[in-house]
């Protein structure tokens, strides 16, 4: 649970600065 939880941090880091208007598809893939 916690490895999934970085690699959401991460992920949501890496779209949040290569393409920050990606980030709603980004809570929604995750959510």
């Amino acid at each position: 649970m916690s490895s999934r939880s970085v690699m959401k941090s991460e992920f949501k880091s890496t779209v949040h600065t290569s393409a920050p208007k990606y980030e709603p598809i980004c809570w929604l893939s995750i959510s």
